[in-house]
C-alpha cells in the first residue's frame, strides 16, 4: 500500500489538513475460534482444534467456521479504519474453487476446551462455553436460528481452490464491519466463515485456526488505520504480500510539519533484510519486482539502506537538510526478500 502526505508548513491554514490522522497497521491472530457442525446431536463443537472448516462433507454436512478479533484492544479509539485483510491456510480439501464468504455474526459465541480426534472433519462433543449448530454457549444459551446468527450479506468473499494461503481483500463490507467493532466493541461477534453455497456435492476446506501448531499458518487479520491526530496521509496503490505472508505498508511517526522537523518513515511487516525507502512527485502503479512501483517523477532514494529488524523498517528524515518544500510528495519502501521467491524484492506502499 501507498500513502500520499502532505507536508505543510506552519503557516498554512488548517483547512489544507485533507485527511486526519496518519496511517498505521496492526496483525491480528483471532483471540477465539470455533467450528459449527450440522449433525444430528447439535452438540458438535472443536474449540480447542487445530482446524477450522467451511463447506459440505462428504456425508453432506453442512460445516461454517467462525472467527473473532480484539479490534479494541488494538486499534486506539478513535481511529480511522483504512483497510482490512484476512489471510487464511487452507490445508486440506475434497472439492474444486469454491467461494468463501465472510459474514458479521450478529451474536455472540464461544470458545470451550472440546479439541476433535484426526482430521478433525468430524469435531467432539461440546464443552462447556463452546459454540455448535444449536447452541451459542453450551449447554445452555442458543442461537436464534440454527447454524448461527449472522448477517446474510457477505463482506468479503474469496475463491479457495488447492493447498495454500488465501487472502479476503479490503473491501467496504471488512472496514465497515472493523470500523463499528472499533466504535462500539460491544457489538464484536467477529465473521462467520462459510460457502456461498451450501447445498449439493461435497465442498468442504479446512483452515488452519488460532490453535494451529505452525504460528505462521493461523489467521492473520492486517488492519490498516489512521489514528486520531498526527500527520496527515492518504493511503493508495496496495502492495502484494511478501514472506511473512502480509503485504507491507508504511506510514509516518512524528509530524508532517517541515518547521517541526520530526519526520519518520516506518513500513512493516517487511524481511529483516535491507531496503531503501525513497519519494517522488507522482502517484503510479506499474509492475516492479514482486509488487508495484507506486511513485515516479524525479524519484530521490533515502540513502543510505536500513535493515530490517524484528519485520520493521525505520528511517529518520532531515525534511530541511533535505530541501522538501511544503506540498505533496510520495514516499514508498523498497526491500530485499529472499524468501519471497519470484525477484528477491519486494515494495511496500508509500507517503
Amino acid at each position: 500500500m501507498n500513502m500520499r502526505i502532505s507536508l505543510l508548513s506552519r503557516l498554512l491554514p488548517v483547512v489544507a489538513l485533507a485527511t486526519p490522522g496518519y496511517s498505521d497497521v496492526v496483525v491480528l491472530e483471532p483471540d477465539k475460534d470455533n467450528t459449527l457442525y450440522r449433525d444430528t446431536s447439535g452438540g458438535t463443537s472443536n474449540g480447542a482444534g487445530e482446524f477450522l472448516f467451511s463447506g459440505i462433507t462428504a456425508m453432506l454436512s453442512i460445516r461454517r467456521g467462525l472467527l473473532h478479533f480484539d479490534v479494541s484492544g488494538a486499534v486506539p479509539a478513535g481511529s480511522t479504519i483504512e483497510s482490512v485483510r484476512l489471510v487464511m491456510r487452507m490445508n486440506m480439501t475434497i472439492a474444486g474453487p469454491q467461494n468463501v464468504s465472510l459474514h458479521p455474526a450478529s451474536a455472540d459465541w464461544g470458545e470451550g476446551a472440546s479439541d476433535a480426534p484426526g482430521n478433525e472433519g468430524a469435531g467432539t462433543t461440546a464443552a462447556a462455553g463452546d459454540a455448535t449448530w444449536l447452541h451459542t454457549f453450551f449447554p445452555g444459551s442458543f442461537w436464534t436460528t440454527i447454524g448461527g446468527d449472522f448477517v446474510s450479506t457477505p463482506s468479503a468473499t474469496a475463491s479457495v481452490d488447492g493447498f495454500g494461503f488465501y487472502t479476503w481483500n479490503s473491501s467496504a463490507g471488512l472496514v465497515a464491519d472493523v470500523q463499528g467493532w472499533l466504535d462500539d466493541p460491544s457489538t464484536n461477534f467477529g465473521w462467520v466463515l462459510k460457502h456461498d453455497i451450501e447445498i449439493g456435492v461435497s465442498s468442504a476446506k479446512r483452515f488452519a485456526s488460532r490453535d494451529n501448531s505452525d504460528p505462521d499458518d493461523r489467521p492473520k487479520l492486517e488492519i490498516g488505520f489512521a489514528p486520531p491526530g498526527g500527520c496527515p496521509t492518504t493511503p493508495y496503490c496496495l502492495a502484494n504480500p511478501n514472506s511473512t505472508q502480509v503485504a507491507a505498508r508504511i506510514f509516518v511517526e512524528g509530524d508532517c510539519s517541515i518547521a517541526a522537523n520530526d519526520f519518520t518513515l516506518v513500513s512493516r511487516p517487511v524481511p529483516d533484510q535491507p531496503g531503501i525507502f525513497f519519494y517522488g512527485d507522482n502517484s503510479i502503479q506499474v509492475a516492479f519486482g514482486n509488487g508495484y512501483l507506486c511513485v515516479g517523477g524525479g524519484i530521490v532514494r533515502l540513502l543510505p539502506p536500513v535493515f530490517g529488524s524484528g519485520n520493521v523498517a525505520t528511517r529518520s528524515v532531515d525534511l530541511i537538510a533535505r530541501g522538501i518544500s511544503p506540498g505533496t510528495k510520495n514516499f514508498q519502501y523498497w526491500y530485499r526478500d529472499a524468501m519471497g521467491g519470484g525477484s528477491g524484492f519486494n515494495l511496500s506502499g508509500g507517503i
